[in-house]
């Protein structure tokens, strides 16, 4: 988190549920439908990251402690859930009159392919992940990392792996 980048600490992960219908139809190799993705239109969370922008990163084999270290992020305490760490971005966007380039992230652990990853969100307008902390980050595995900035028509994708970008689009 360049530039004054706060972290308002490691949000626990999501309890575990069933498998959703839309996993079980990508296992299955079924159709994907519209109903499928009828949750973003109700979800609190897709609304606001897509209002205010925002990078999702995920590193393999890095603890979240370590990613947040290597970003050289402020740590600001622990929150749980994302309707806390979004109230965090809004005090820190209600405290300041002028935008410094600060934004809250939260981290915590996933399972995925090759054993544990760690989720970051960031609310930042989308200024995404900068690269010196991706291929940091991935040095020793995978880090990706896709952020939007909030309405405007930019999405951006990257793809580093053992510290080096292997793709990047828009």
């Amino acid at each position: 988190m360049a530039h004054g980048g706060r972290f308002a600490g490691a949000v626990p992960s999501p309890p575990h549920r069933p498998l959703s219908a839309v996993a079980v139809r990508l296992c299955g190799m079924t159709s994907v439908t519209a109903h499928d993705y009828a949750w973003i239109r109700s979800s609190p969370l897709f609304r606001h990251a897509l209002e205010s922008g925002y990078t999702l990163t995920l590193v393999q084999g890095v603890a979240p402690g370590d990613v947040v270290r290597v970003m050289g992020a402020e740590p600001l305490g622990v929150c749980t859930g994302v309707d806390a760490l979004i109230g965090r971005q809004q005090e820190l966007r209600d405290a300041s009159d002028y935008w410094d380039e600060s934004f809250i992230s939260g981290a915590f652990t996933v399972p995925g392919a090759g054993g544990d990853w760690t989720l970051v969100l960031h609310f930042d307008g989308g200024v995404g992940m900068r690269p010196r902390f991706l291929e940091a980050l991935s040095a020793h595995g995978r880090a990706v990392a896709h952020s939007t900035n909030g309405g405007m028509p930019i999405d951006l994708f990257h793809w580093y792996e053992g510290g080096e970008l292997r793709t990047t689009f828009e």
